[in-house]
């Protein structure tokens, strides 16, 4: 399997999406596996925007990754792939 590259509290500052901070993200040789951790509910609509976003600030980095994003709650052991 590919070994990936991991960031935690990946802080950005973006003049098109202002800052912020990407939970976790792993940098493979062909993608990136977006994460962002919820203390509990993984369902609300707000968090795939907040994951969109984070995708924009990604690839304006990393142009020829795919970014596939993820939603895991910790209290709920509980993850989902957001499109």
């Amino acid at each position: 399997a590919d070994k990936a590259i991991e960031f935690h509290e990946y802080d950005f500052d973006d003049e098109e999406f202002g800052n912020g901070s990407i939970d976790c993200f792993l940098l493979y040789d062909d993608h990136i596996d977006l994460i962002d951790f919820k203390t509990r509910s993984i369902d609300e609509n707000a968090y795939s925007n907040q994951l969109s976003v984070y995708e924009k600030v990604l690839s304006k980095t990393f142009p020829d990754k795919r970014i596939d994003k993820y939603l895991l709650s910790l209290a709920l052991c509980e993850a989902k792939r957001v499109s």
